[in-house]
């Protein structure tokens, strides 16, 4: 049996354009803020810009870009700074807390990896006199509702 080349029309394409399918095609960015869009241009992967509240939202645009990561980027962090967010306590905790899980279900049920972006706003540290942050550093700055929200959901995706 003879296999032949596939002509360079029938070579799968993204679903989202007319070009042809890159390793950047097998991520799928959540969230077109300023991390969102400096990964894209990084990685040159897809992001979606929907507005996740369900886990039905997240799945959906997982069915339509066929990941084979999810990187998440969404965060609420107020409408000036994160001092806003005690004004829309409700935008902080669904963006910062119950996305994050919501995608991780995604992930989960679905076998992708989930990169989840969250801050560094979430500890007590002096940059003048303790050394950089590790890995093994256990947060602990909840004196911002910003950074409480951070915290819950790095404990909730451990």
């Amino acid at each position: 049996m003879k296999h032949n080349k596939l002509p360079s029309s029938e070579i799968p394409r993204s679903p989202l354009s007319n070009r042809r399918r890159t390793k950047g095609d097998n991520i799928l960015i959540f969230g077109k803020g300023f991390i969102g869009e400096r990964i894209q241009e990084a990685f040159d992967c897809p992001v979606s810009a929907k507005r996740i509240a369900t886990f039905k939202d997240a799945d959906e645009e997982v069915k339509k870009y066929a990941p084979k990561i999810l990187i998440n980027c969404i965060g609420h962090t107020g409408e000036k700074n994160v001092d806003g967010c005690e004004l829309d306590k409700d935008k902080t905790l669904l963006a910062n807390v119950f996305v994050p899980l919501i995608l991780a279900e995604v992930a989960l049920r679905r076998n992708l990896k989930l990169v989840h972006i969250s801050s560094g706003c979430i500890y007590h540290f002096d940059y003048s006199k303790d050394k950089p942050i590790t890995e093994d550093k256990i947060p602990d700055f909840f004196d911002l509702y910003y950074s409480s929200t951070k915290i819950y959901a790095e404990r909730a995706l451990e």
